[in-house]
């Protein structure tokens, strides 16, 4: 089979442009899960989606604005000791991570999902 030279550029434009994605979402990753460990409510805000749909201990927040004030008083109410990644996973253009935070009051797991730079959704549970 003859690849052309066109379809050889192309793949090579293709499979950059999907590492550089993948890249690009794996720093905010490591920004969401340092901005967790230490309790940065502000700087996991500034990587918030506008409509980010977040969940914390089965109550739901939707939008920048509720879902950051929703964050900043779960973190100062639970003080992060340890944030463990347990899984990491891509799909479609977008890196989920699963992991536990540990805190002084309890254990939660962690579910997050970026896409495009940014946080489209964040869930917290009670880690039983």
């Amino acid at each position: 089979m003859k690849l052309t030279a066109s379809y050889m550029c192309a793949l090579a434009v293709t499979l950059m442009f999907s590492l550089q994605m993948s890249a690009q979402d794996g720093t905010v990753v490591s920004i969401v899960t340092e901005s967790l460990l230490h309790g940065r409510a502000e700087q996991l805000s500034e990587r918030m989606h506008e409509e980010i749909e977040l969940t914390v201990r089965e109550k739901g927040y939707s939008g920048k604005e509720k879902s950051g004030k929703a964050l900043t008083r779960f973190l100062s109410e639970n003080a992060p000791e340890d944030f463990d990644v347990l899984h990491t996973g891509e799909r479609e253009n977008s890196v989920f991570v699963i992991g536990n935070l540990s805190t002084d009051k309890g254990s939660f797991r962690i579910y997050f999902l970026v896409k495009d730079n940014l946080i489209y959704q964040m869930r917290i549970e009670n880690n039983d």
